[in-house]
């Protein structure tokens, strides 16, 4: 297995939909769609952390565990896979060279990380 990390990330005009409110349904959704089965969690951060400005910037951290024999493919249909499950059109991928492969344990201590501003929501995970 090899532990993925993506950032599914809102369209900055669509911001102002997720000011009003979480739209927790919406972002369960496409990160489920997205992690095709696999053992996955999405967790959702409304806010850059604050060394970063800490300004509003709505976006979900895919963490998906996926068996080595389908990692490839897995990768190269992601975009394909949001293009076709987003009927809203409110999000893309972060870019491709943003994906970390691999990750250990601080990433996931940083998507869920407590010391934080505004508090990340696990917003969908299947183990």
């Amino acid at each position: 297995m090899t532990n993925i990390s993506v950032v599914i990330e809102v369209k900055p005009k669509y911001f102002p939909h997720f000011k009003q409110t979480l739209r927790r349904r919406l972002l369960s959704q496409v990160s489920k769609q997205l992690s095709r089965g696999f053992p996955t969690y999405g967790i959702y951060h409304s806010h850059n952390t604050e060394h970063k400005g800490g300004e509003f910037n709505p976006h979900v951290h895919l963490l998906v565990s996926v068996p080595d024999e389908c990692l490839e493919r897995f990768l190269d249909g992601l975009p394909t896979d949001l293009e076709q499950k987003d009927e809203t059109g409110y999000f893309q991928l972060s870019d491709h060279n943003r994906w970390v492969l691999d990750f250990d344990g601080s990433l996931l201590a940083y998507s869920l990380g407590s010391e934080r501003r505004h508090l990340p929501k696990i917003v969908y995970g299947r183990v």
